[in-house]
C-alpha cells in the first residue's frame, strides 16, 4: 500500500527518496535528500493513508511534535513534517552511523565465534572479510544482472555493483532486502567499540549521553517509554543519538497519550510499565539501565519465552548481577546499573540527570554516589513485594 517499498527516485514533498533504512511499527524510514537544498536526510513515513481522526496519524503527528520540540545535542533532531495525499511524513537529520542493537548483534557474534566478552575473542579482520566477499559472490549469483550500458561509474556492467544489489528487488518479494541486510551484519556496524578496559568506559559514556538527552527530553515534559538499543543511535565516531519518540507522553497533552494501556517493549519496560501504573521520569532511567546491563554482559536482564513470563520476572525477580556474568566489569559500573535497575521507581535515580552525573564521576575516576544495597535491604524489599509468603 501507499508508504511501503517507495521506490528509488520517487519525489514526495521536495523530498527524493534513495532507498529504505529501516521498519518500524510505526512507519518506514528512508534515505532521502530535500532537491533543493541537497541536503540528505531520513525520512518517515506513515505506513498507509491515515484518516484525518486516525489513531496512527494522531500518534504519528505527536511523535513528530514531540522531537521537533526537543533541542539536544544527543536527540535526532527534525526538520519538517507534512502530509501529501493523505501520506503523512516528517523529515530528521540523517544520522550516519547504526542502532545500537546492531553493535550488540555484532558483539554477540563475535563472542560465539569464541570471544570471551564483548571486549576479546572472535574472529579477526580477515576472517570477517573474506565472510563477506563470500557472501557478496553469493549474492552476485542471485542478483538480476543490471542493464548493460546503465554503468555510470565506468565498470563492468555485468558486474553488479553493492548499489545495485541494494536497490534491486526481484519481483514478488523483497529477497534483497533481506541479503543487504545479512550483508550489513557480515560487515559489522559502522562503528565498532574499543576493546578491554576501554570498552566499559565507551559504555558508561553511552549511558551518560543518553541520560543528558533523555534529562532534556524529561524537563520539557516528555518521558520516552521506549528507551532500548534500537532506539540509540551510534555514529561513526560512537556518540549516542536518542530517536524514536513514537510513544512518547507529553504531560502538557491531556489526550493522546495520557491514558494508554501497555506500551513498549516487554523487555526494557520498567515494572510500573507492566503494570500500567503512573510513570514519570524514572521509567526512563530503569530501561537505560536495562540497556546498559545488556551492553556490558551482552545478555538482557531478564528473558521470558512470552511476554506475560518476562513481566513477571520483571517484576518479581534481581537480575543477576552484572560482574556474576563478567568480573571484569568495574564495580561501580555494576553499582550504577544495579540501582537503575531497582523495582521501586523510589530506590532508582531520582531523574536521568542524576544518573547521568554519577555515570560521568565513573568516567572522571570520582567515588560515584549510588551505593549497594545491604543483605537486610534486599531482604526487606523482598518481603515488601511477596508480603503474603513473607
Amino acid at each position: 500500500g501507499p508508504g511501503r517499498d517507495l521506490e528509488s527516485g520517487r519525489r514526495i514533498a521536495g523530498y527524493r527518496i534513495v532507498r529504505e533504512l529501516g521498519r518500524g511499527g510505526m512507519g518506514t524510514v528512508y534515505e532521502a535528500v530535500h532537491v533543493d537544498l541537497d541536503r540528505p536526510v531520513a525520512l518517515k513515513i506513515l505506513g498507509a493513508h491515515a484518516a484525518p481522526d486516525s489513531s496512527a496519524r494522531r500518534r504519528f503527528l505527536n511523535e513528530a511534535r514531540t522531537a521537533a520540540a526537543l533541542h539536544h545535542t544527543h536527540i535526532v533532531p527534525v526538520f519538517d513534517v507534512g502530509q501529501v495525499g493523505g501520506l503523512c511524513y516528517y523529515a530528521m537529520q540523517r544520522i550516519d552511523g547504526s542502532g545500537l542493537d546492531r553493535v550488540l548483534r555484532w558483539l554477540k557474534s563475535r563472542r560465539g565465534d569464541g570471544g570471551r566478552g564483548p571486549d576479546g575473542g572472535g574472529r579477526s579482520r580477515g576472517s570477517s572479510g573474506s565472510r563477506a566477499q563470500g557472501l557478496w559472490a553469493r549474492l552476485a549469483q542471485q542478483a538480476p544482472r543490471p542493464r548493460l550500458g546503465s554503468s555510470a561509474s565506468g565498470g563492468d556492467a555485468s558486474t553488479p555493483r553493492r548499489d545495485d544489489l541494494a536497490a534491486s528487488r526481484p519481483s514478488g518479494g523483497a529477497g534483497l532486502v533481506s541479503s543487504r541486510a545479512a550483508l550489513d551484519e557480515a560487515e559489522g556496524p559502522p562503528f565498532k567499540p574499543p576493546r578491554g578496559s576501554a570498552y566499559y568506559r565507551w559504555a558508561a559514556r553511552v549511558g551518560q549521553e543518553a541520560a543528558e538527552a533523555l534529562s532534556h527530553a524529561h524537563q520539557h515534559g516528555v518521558i520516552h517509554r521506549d528507551v532500548k538499543p534500537s532506539n540509540l543511535l551510534v555514529d561513526a565516531e560512537g556518540s549516542i543519538w536518542v530517536a524514536d519518540f513514537g510513544l512518547a507522553r507529553r504531560l502538557a497533552d491531556p489526550g493522546l497519550t495520557q491514558h494508554d494501556g501497555l506500551l513498549g517493549t516487554p523487555r526494557y519496560m520498567s515494572p510500573e510499565q507492566g503494570r500500567t501504573g503512573v510513570i514519570d521520569g524514572r521509567t526512563d532511567v530503569y530501561s537505560l539501565g536495562a540497556t546498559l546491563y545488556e551492553l556490558l554482559t551482552l545478555r538482557p536482564p531478564f528473558d521470558g519465552a512470552t511476554a506475560a513470563e518476562l513481566l513477571d520476572q520483571i517484576a518479581g525477580r534481581e537480575p543477576a548481577p552484572p560482574r556474576s556474568i563478567d568480573p571484569r566489569i568495574p564495580r561501580d559500573l555494576e553499582t550504577i546499573v544495579l540501582k537503575s535497575l531497582a523495582k521501586r521507581p523510589s530506590d532508582r535515580y531520582a531523574t536521568a540527570a542524576e544518573q547521568a552525573a554519577d555515570l560521568e564521576r565513573f568516567l572522571n575516576r570520582e567515588p560515584v554516589k549510588a551505593r549497594r544495597i545491604s543483605l537486610p535491604g534486599r531482604l526487606w524489599r523482598v518481603m515488601r513485594r511477596h508480603p503474603v509468603i513473607s
